[in-house]
């Protein structure tokens, strides 16, 4: 029979006789079996003849496991799932087996099949997933669907560890093909990828899903992204989720999330910042929270944010003053007294915005909100005291002198303040400096402004 090729082939061609010969491969002896099995493998390239050549694949080493893969793309293109699949479990029972077999499937030619056999070869851990995001023989269009499917076998333990490595977790993102949009929303929702990873991924997906699940993505995603810095369009990215969450977006939450003590200076001015351009609904919402806005800032101890982001601040508290009064004189008391002690910290617009606010409660004949008793000028002449502690707060800072100008507005009590500024030291300088930084106030503002320093100098003149 060894000798016989009509009589192997034609054990090749009956299936019966091809199911016996694997019970007889496996019971002959050793040596035998290998002779026999040797003269029969050629001819075994079709999944039928998978039972006989299971027992003989079980013996063959790397070299020669390489081969028969290699003569399987010849036979018939691979098309033999089950013999090519039982090569690869006998190459991972091998030191160099899964090796030669990628050896092989490299050198072949593009294919589906190919593809699917080369992900065969690897498992999702970052052993496997550096080989094949390193391998520069493999096309990026074949990279691209090999990581696809490998990624889809693995679990959620398995992901989680590989994207937690942060070059991996960016290399696979950007690997991974456009429209992997189940694989790229499960990453997304891991949470686990380093954070330029984990923003890119969710530029390529939100435009390719529905809302319902565009909404889970950015509750999930608005957190991490407002703790952390990330290098491409900080502000869009969070922009971005702010539009999709919409009216939905608790403000308290907000706020206290993106200012907190705890988060870095650099993180919190831009948060203010983004809070500042949110989209309409979600704007709304922080609007409503400026008193936890200010006591998350309070919290921090320090002032110690951007002036763009202050800036950003007071046109919050400016535009809380038309719909969330009550919050707004909550956040005045407490903030007015550190921001007026920190006079080299560009803050002299947030003054703008909530030291008119402390000023007229203050001018009230009735009582005054319990929060503002705590205030340091608070006393008999409640806002004498207050003019003079702004004036000298802003006379001894690098504030903008306009903001003087413009807080003396809101506080309906121009004249008062700019006399004060007019008799203390360098008055006459200071308000030169005014009449020179008005831009910040409209026409009829600025005109009053103008106005009333032109009658205090008429006034000092005329009493020489």
């Amino acid at each position: 029979a060894l000798q016989g090729g009509a009589l192997v082939s034609r054990l090749a061609m009956e299936d019966e006789l091809i199911q016996r010969m694997g019970i007889v491969l496996s019971e002959l002896d050793h040596e035998l079996s290998d002779r026999v099995g040797r003269v029969l493998l050629p001819l075994l390239v079709e999944d039928r003849h998978y039972s006989a050549a299971l027992p003989i694949f079980a013996k063959l080493d790397s070299q020669e496991i390489a081969a028969e893969m290699h003569w399987l793309a010849e036979a018939n293109g691979l098309q033999s799932k089950r013999l090519s699949a039982e090569l690869i479990n006998r190459a991972r029972d091998l030191v160099e087996g899964i090796h030669a077999v990628r050896e092989v499937l490299i050198s072949l030619g593009p294919s589906t099949r190919k593809n699917e056999l080369l992900t065969l070869t690897i498992e999702p851990v970052e052993t496997d997933i550096w080989w094949l995001l390193n391998e520069r023989r493999v096309p990026k269009t074949t990279l691209g669907i090999v990581l696809e499917n490998v990624l889809q076998r693995a679990d959620d333990r398995q992901l989680a560890a590989l994207l937690s490595n942060q070059e991996i977790g960016e290399r696979v993102v950007a690997g991974l093909p456009n429209d992997a949009i189940d694989l790229l929303v499960r990453v997304v929702l891991q949470s686990n990828l380093p954070i330029n990873a984990y923003m890119e991924a969710i530029r390529l997906v939100i435009p390719k899903i529905e809302d319902i699940k565009k909404f889970e993505i950015a509750h999930s995603a608005i957190e991490t992204c407002l703790r952390n810095r990330f290098d491409v369009d900080e502000t869009g990215g969070i922009l971005m989720l702010l539009e999709i969450i919409g009216s939905n977006i608790d403000g308290r939450w907000l706020v206290r999330t993106g200012l907190e003590h705890g988060i870095e200076a650099q993180v919190a001015s831009r948060n203010l910042i983004v809070f500042e351009k949110a989209p309409a609904a979600a704007r709304k919402r922080i609007v409503e929270s400026v008193d936890e806005l200010a006591s998350a800032l309070y919290g921090r101890h320090v002032v110690d944010l951007t002036g763009e982001a202050y800036g950003a601040c007071a046109k919050l508290m400016f535009d809380a003053e038309k719909t969330s009064y009550k919050a707004l004189v909550h956040a005045a008391g407490l903030l007015i007294p550190s921001l007026l002690n920190a006079r080299s910290r560009a803050v002299s617009l947030m003054i703008a915005a909530l030291f008119p606010i402390i000023y007229r409660e203050l001018s009230k004949a009735d009582e005054v909100p319990d929060l503002l008793k705590f205030i340091p000028f608070f006393d008999w002449d409640r806002c004498k005291t207050a003019r003079h502690e702004l004036v000298r707060a802003f006379m001894s800072s690098k504030w903008k002198a306009g903001d003087l100008a413009l807080t003396a507005v809101r506080c309906r009590d121009l004249d008062k303040i700019l006399k004060r500024v007019a008799k203390s030291i360098g008055g006459e300088e200071y308000l030169t400096c005014i009449e020179n930084d008005l831009d910040r106030l409209e026409g009829s503002s600025r005109g009053l402004v103008e106005l009333t320093i032109a009658s205090i100098r008429y006034q000092e003149t005329s009493s020489k």
